[in-house]
């Protein structure tokens, strides 16, 4: 069975409990303004630290335009945002096997922490081909593979030509013709130059006339001839 207990208690008027609703409802939408407030408070203070990094974020050295570039994968779990830029550039040069000289500071090495891949631009295409032979590095007594590859310069273009499969199977029957490209040899003397042929002459223009030929023979009887008187 269900128990029942009686409290003393006051009595409250609907005024009174009405008014005790309302001062509920003030505090919670209060207590809600402050929490967007907060919310975008934070959010502006974030955006405010994004902008200052960004605009204090230190940028790569800018590349030279119409020079050659190589792109280096580290493997073997190398950070290449741990190290400077001095540091790996004399990684790169002395795998290389290339002498410290003033030409080799015109090379610029660049780091691009997202991919993890390290960036060198060089003017020179030998040491470009020396770059690209780099297979592993020495880092801290640990040896390092390097996966390496060129690409082209901003004077070069891509595209994509479509070659016609047909066209290439299909096989002429006659070959074309040879041509002598030996150049002609000193001793043999050039040919000389022939004489402009005038107009044919009018006698020669008559001789060449065609021959007509004969006319057919007549059955019509020719008329007398009248005979004069001898004296």
């Amino acid at each position: 069975m269900s128990q029942v207990e009686v409290v003393e208690g006051e009595d409250l008027s609907p005024e009174e409990m009405l008014k005790w609703r309302q001062t509920h409802i003030y505090d919670a939408a209060y207590q809600d303004s402050l929490r967007k407030d907060a919310i975008a408070a934070t959010a502006k203070a974030a955006v405010w630290q994004q902008m200052i990094s960004k605009k204090n974020k230190v940028r790569p050295p800018k590349l030279p335009e119409g020079s050659y570039k190589a792109i280096f994968r580290i493997r073997g779990g190398f950070n290449a945002s741990r190290f400077s830029h001095f540091q790996l550039s004399k990684l790169l040069f002395t795998a290389a096997g290339l002498p410290a000289t003033m030409e080799l500071r015109q090379d610029v090495v660049t780091i691009n922490p997202t991919t993890n891949t390290v960036t060198l631009s060089t003017e020179s295409y030998d040491r470009l081909t020396k770059y690209l032979a780099i297979k592993s590095l020495m880092v801290n007594g640990q040896e390092h593979e390097v996966a390496s590859y060129s690409v082209p310069n901003s004077e070069t273009c891509k595209g994509i030509i479509y070659i016609d499969r047909c066209a290439l199977r299909y096989k002429p029957k006659t070959p074309p013709p040879k041509v002598d490209k030996t150049p002609p040899s000193p001793k043999t003397k050039p040919p000389l130059p022939t004489k402009k042929q005038g107009p044919p002459s009018k006698k020669k223009q008559e001789d060449d006339w065609p021959s007509l030929p004969a006319a057919p023979p007549s059955n019509k009887p020719s008329p007398p001839q009248e005979q004069k008187p001898k004296n």
